[in-house]
């Protein structure tokens, strides 16, 4: 979560500056490096999950892949609030379970 909003208030902050703002977007030569080695990471854990995706489901569903990380990033972090919001609050900690309705069982 603080990875999304970091990205979105350093890309507020480059963008502030290509518009003539006076601020200045500088990162020392240490987290340029630990940024730059991660972005390779993440743009390479991209294509292994899209590479992959692909090779069993088709390029357009490898390709849907990449911003299904993105939707399942965000339902974790949801999740993880609401069970830390349930885990501060002192209510019961209880199995929240899915109901789940089968196409086989809709056909009796």
């Amino acid at each position: 979560m603080t990875g999304y909003a970091a990205g979105l208030l350093w890309s507020q902050l480059w963008l502030a500056e290509a518009l003539g703002a006076p601020v200045q977007a500088r990162m020392g030569p240490i987290l340029f490096m630990l940024l730059t080695v991660n972005a390779y990471l993440l743009g390479w854990r991209l294509l292994m999950r899209a590479w992959f995706t692909g090779s069993v489901y088709g390029w357009r569903q490898g390709l849907l892949s990449i911003p299904r990380l993105v939707i399942g990033n965000l339902v974790a972090i949801l999740a993880s609030l609401r069970a830390l919001s349930l885990h501060l609050s002192g209510q019961d900690r209880k199995w929240d379970k899915t109901r789940h309705i089968f196409p086989a069982e809709l056909a009796r």
